[in-house]
């Protein structure tokens, strides 16, 4: 929202209603984006590790191995949605503005006619850079494929998890915990849904046929001026729901996360087992028993 307002109040954007990644690609906001996304991703990262050891402390998890893997698979499809939320952040899309566009239009005899000066040069550096922003824009894509279809399958992981340790906790409320499964599975077939439409619709608003016969993506018609541009806008509307909805399903943990209690990190010193021991520059033999007791003597916690 930071930088939705920026954006807008320096005008770039002209539309009421762009894309997310579209509010993330001038300079200030593009920083801000940038930032925003570098923390996101940590707190994703710390938050999903603590739902993966919270489902392990339920009673009876070690013997349900169905559960052990599906809470080991969902923790790293969460790493994935983390991955791709630092693509999407530190490979952000070209910019539309009006400014770049009218550069990247500059050809040869334009720039002979203003200048009388070889613009051969100039133009191949364009030539250049846009051939690099086509690959920012497929990395920003791939990152974004893995946020949001990777989120909805973690989303959709945590509901069956639900669903499954709610028979295994020691003082359950069937209530509470049927109320909790039922909103996760609305707000992962919401999510779904909004997904496929927004999916959809932008490639029917933005897919052009090139002139070689293939496709380009041309986002120009992202206004109220034409079908395919409030077609465009539906598809930025399911895109924000999308992201409206996998922060409402994260909150929805809050009830179960207010009895967790988090401690100061420790890190435990093992020392390695030794079979024998230095005695005034003599070595030593010792039993596996007096190792083991040693061992043991030596095993530290150090408090971070």
């Amino acid at each position: 929202m930071i930088r939705y307002c920026i954006s807008l109040s320096l005008g770039h954007v002209n539309t009421i209603l762009p894309y997310i990644s579209d509010n993330g690609v001038l300079i200030p906001e593009r920083a801000i984006f940038s930032w925003l996304i570098n923390v996101g991703v940590i707190l994703q990262i710390i938050f999903g590790y603590v739902r993966f050891d919270h489902v392990t402390t339920v009673r009876n998890f070690s013997s349900d191995r169905t559960l052990v893997l599906v809470n080991r698979v969902a923790f790293f499809v969460g790493l994935g949605v983390s991955f791709g939320l630092t693509l999407i952040g530190n490979f952000q899309l070209e910019s539309d503005n009006k400014i770049h566009s009218a550069a990247a239009t500059i050809t040869p005899e334009v720039l002979n006619k203003s200048t009388g000066e070889d613009g051969h040069e100039i133009a191949a550096l364009i030539a250049e850079h846009q051939q690099f922003a086509g690959h920012m824009q497929k990395i920003h894509w791939s990152g974004a494929f893995f946020t949001f279809v990777g989120g909805i399958v973690w989303m959709a992981f945590q509901s069956w998890i639900t669903k499954r340790t709610s028979s295994l906790m020691k003082n359950p409320d069937e209530s509470c915990c049927r109320c909790r499964y039922w909103t996760r599975v609305f707000l992962t077939i919401l999510s779904f849904f909004f997904m496929v439409l927004g999916i959809v619709l932008a490639l029917v608003a933005a897919t052009d046929s090139s002139n070689d016969g293939g496709l380009v993506w041309d986002d120009s018609y992202h206004s109220m001026d034409s079908f395919r541009g409030r077609l465009s806008l539906t598809a930025a509307f399911c895109e924000w729901m999308v992201a409206l909805l996998s922060v409402v399903f994260t909150l929805t943990f809050v009830p179960e996360y207010r009895h967790l209690h988090l401690g100061r990190p420790k890190v435990v010193v093992d020392w390695a087992e030794r079979s024998s021991t230095e005695d005034n520059g003599n070595v030593v033999a010792v039993t596996a028993e007096e190792a083991d007791l040693e061992s043991g003597a030596a095993r530290r916690l150090v408090p971070l």
